[in-house]
């Protein structure tokens, strides 16, 4: 069920065969993005690594995305290897603010890899289009371990301070209580050890490492001789809206306000979830009609920060003339009939909007200047990558998408090369 939901969510993103990106937007790049697996190894376990990044890269626009952590290279076979590549890759491109459309084409370094995935994606229902893998050119080689030598060294230098060299406590849900990471160093949420309830893993692959350690102090019966799981039954929030709201009158109703009618598996959530924010009706009462008690705690909390994301868009409030406004009407983000009303922002989407704004005036400055500007330029919160590499990325390419441009031909590209 969460396979098909990360595969549904990934075929309703638009594609282009060009896309813009980098510090000043290179309209016109070739949507081309190239995949690879970079092992990390904190040397706190001496029974297993940590486990491996996959990297996913576009060449001419620089912008560099990452998934995981997760075990693939210890696993046995090159198709065991496919499926555990698979959800990050999708993870990556549906991931809200990253990279806001689907690629044209793609290629990985490894051969195999690429022709087992291609058999494994054709069962998954992923777009035929995408169903082919390629296999890295040289110059796509060498950019791959140019990038791959960088961020590994970025990334050892943020995880090595993020560890917590003493064990954390019972109960503690800010850290992995197996890799002892904190729970920002991840893209998933930590998961609750379910015989317990006092130890938090990010992925099953780290519960089992410290399993060993841990079984003593597990309070499920028979613990002794299994791992128990860490994931919890959950209602996927996207079915929930497929199946449970529409049986629901005050659901129909709501959705009736946002002028969409008709059968709720006919609309994308992105779009419900853009019109809630645009009228104020965003509220935890009308996101629990809609996608049900789970939507803050499935296990990628997508719906959650869908929300988060788009509060922050609709708060910086882009112009007209932007490739996000550009790309979200044609997307049916928008009907005239609806009177915006957005609810007043938080401090952290306060701060963000600062940082988004902030961002976008050194972008000017620096066009107005001729050049793009330098990492120097741009606001500390984003030179420092304590938060993340890949999210201090998103967040300059947000900001430029946001901004005012020469979109003449825009519109009639949208409309010729989008595609589902």
């Amino acid at each position: 069920m969460i396979m098909e939901g990360k595969v549904r969510e990934f075929n309703e993103l638009p594609r282009f065969e060009t896309c813009s990106g980098g510090m000043i937007p290179q309209v016109g790049a070739p949507n081309h993005w190239i995949f690879g697996i970079t092992h990390i190894d904190m040397g706190l376990d001496p029974a297993g690594p940590m486990g491996e990044i996959l990297m996913v890269l576009n060449q001419r626009t620089g912008q560099i995305y990452q998934g995981g952590p997760t075990e693939i290279f210890s696993l046995p076979t090159i198709e065991q290897r496919a499926d555990a590549v698979i959800p990050c890759l999708l993870d990556v491109f549906t991931r809200p603010s990253t990279p806001m459309n689907a690629p044209w084409t793609w290629s990985t370094m490894d051969a195999d890899l690429a022709q087992a995935m291609e058999s494994r994606l054709k069962e998954h229902g992923v777009l035929p289009a995408l169903c082919k893998v390629g296999v890295c050119t040289p110059d796509e080689r060498e950019f791959m371990i140019e990038s791959r030598e960088r961020l590994h060294q970025q990334m050892m230098q943020f995880m090595a301070r993020e560890i917590l060299r003493e064990p954390p406590a019972l109960g503690d849900s800010t850290r992995c209580h197996g890799c002892r990471c904190k729970a920002e160093c991840f893209f998933q949420p930590l998961k609750k050890c379910s015989g317990c309830g006092m130890t938090f893993y990010h992925s099953r692959e780290c519960q089992k490492k410290h399993w060993k350690t841990h079984k003593a102090r597990c309070g499920k019966p028979g613990a002794n001789s299994s791992v128990p799981s860490s994931d919890t039954a959950i209602i996927d929030p996207y079915e929930y809206f497929k199946t449970e709201a529409p049986k629901d009158p005050a659901a129909k109703a709501l959705l009736r306000s946002l002028r969409l009618e008709g059968d709720p598996s006919g609309h994308r959530v992105d779009v419900v979830i853009h019109r809630l924010v645009f009228t104020g009706q965003d509220t935890p009462e009308n996101m629990l009609l809609l996608f049900g008690p789970h939507y803050t705690r499935d296990c990628e909390a997508q719906i959650k920060m869908h929300h988060e994301r788009i509060r922050v868009e609709l708060l910086v409030d882009p112009p007209r003339r932007s490739p996000w406004y550009a790309m979200n009407a044609q997307l049916g983000m928008f009907d005239p009939a609806l009177v915006r009303a957005v609810r007043p922002a938080n401090a952290a989407e306060t701060r963000k909007v600062d940082e988004i704004r902030a961002i976008q005036a050194a972008v000017q400055r620096g066009i107005e200047a001729g050049k793009a500007p330098s990492l120097a330029d741009l606001p500390a919160s984003v030179q420092d990558f304590s938060r993340g590499l890949s999210e201090s990325v998103r967040t300059v390419t947000l900001a430029e998408q946001m901004m005012e441009q020469d979109l003449d031909d825009w519109e009639e590209r949208l409309k010729a090369k989008r595609s589902y």
